[in-house]
């Protein structure tokens, strides 16, 4: 399955990354101003950096990921 996880290097985000990574196809939508690229670490996820208050770029950026 693929996950989206806004907030994902977050303390919390990164939890649940981390739970959903082992069997399945996750990538992570952080602006990383609170998060933390060291929470992700080890991790085998797509790392998308931007804004979620910015609605064009995610449809944008998720939409190369097809």
């Amino acid at each position: 399955m693929r996950i989206l996880v806004t907030g994902g290097a977050g303390f919390i985000g990164s939890h649940l990354v981390d739970a959903s990574a082992k069997e399945n196809d996750v990538i992570v939508f952080d602006d990383f101003s609170s998060g933390k690229k060291e929470f992700l670490k080890g991790l085998d996820v797509r790392i998308i950096h931007g804004d979620i208050r910015n609605l064009e770029s995610i449809k944008r950026r998720v939409k190369k990921l097809k």
